[in-house]
């Protein structure tokens, strides 16, 4: 079991803790490495850094979850 927790300050202070149950795990295969360089890095910056990744990175995994409880807050004064 894992637990993600995601938390916000501005405008509002909210936050969701999510607990997942592992469901699969398979070898990360070169498509799925580059889809997610390129979605948090962009082209040029997810290219840069898949040539470092292929020198410097072993074997990397995907893992698969299924989210088990859901918790969320808006801790906001107020809110």
């Amino acid at each position: 079991m894992a637990t993600l927790v995601v938390d916000t300050v501005e405008p509002r202070v909210r936050y969701a803790s999510i607990d997942v149950e592992l469901v699969g795990e398979r070898v990360a295969t070169t498509e799925d490495r580059t889809r997610l360089a390129r979605r948090y890095l962009g082209v040029e910056g997810a290219d840069a850094y898949l040539a470092m990744a292929q020198e410097s990175f072993g074997p990397e995994s995907v893992f698969t979850v299924r989210p088990t409880r859901w918790r969320t807050a808006d801790l906001t004064p107020g809110g």
